[in-house]
């Protein structure tokens, strides 16, 4: 069944692709739902990738207080970050709230037990 939901999801994204501005939340909501589908048919690379252009889609629009999806969906892609182990800084990034950077000597807010400069600093 899995595969089923998977193909109507890239039908609906292509279709939203075609018909809205490329910046359009209902393509974010889209690549969100085929990331989550990629992700449980265990294709992590393309779940992680879509989740990333979700995220940065809603980001782009100036929406992130106000998105109420974006809360949930940078929670996902933090999850998925961390159980793929191919955060490079973006899970720290998405953790840092209103700018405020960490010291360089503080553990890393990516949860991977280091200090920041030695592992997130960007």
């Amino acid at each position: 069944r899995h595969a089923d939901a998977l193909a109507l999801q890239e039908e609906t994204l292509a279709f939203r692709r075609r018909v809205l501005p490329p910046d359009h939340p209902d393509i974010a909501s889209s690549m969100n739902n085929l990331a989550m589908s990629e992700w449980k048919s265990r294709d992590r690379v393309a779940a992680v990738e879509l989740m990333k252009g979700a995220v940065g889609i809603l980001i782009r629009l100036g929406t992130a207080s106000t998105h109420p999806e974006l809360s949930r969906m940078k929670g996902d892609l933090v999850d998925m970050l961390r159980a793929t182990q191919t955060h490079n800084g973006a899970a720290a990034a998405l953790h840092l709230r209103q700018g405020k950077k960490p010291k360089p000597n503080e553990r890393c807010p990516c949860n991977s037990g280091k200090k920041f400069k030695k592992c997130c600093n960007y």
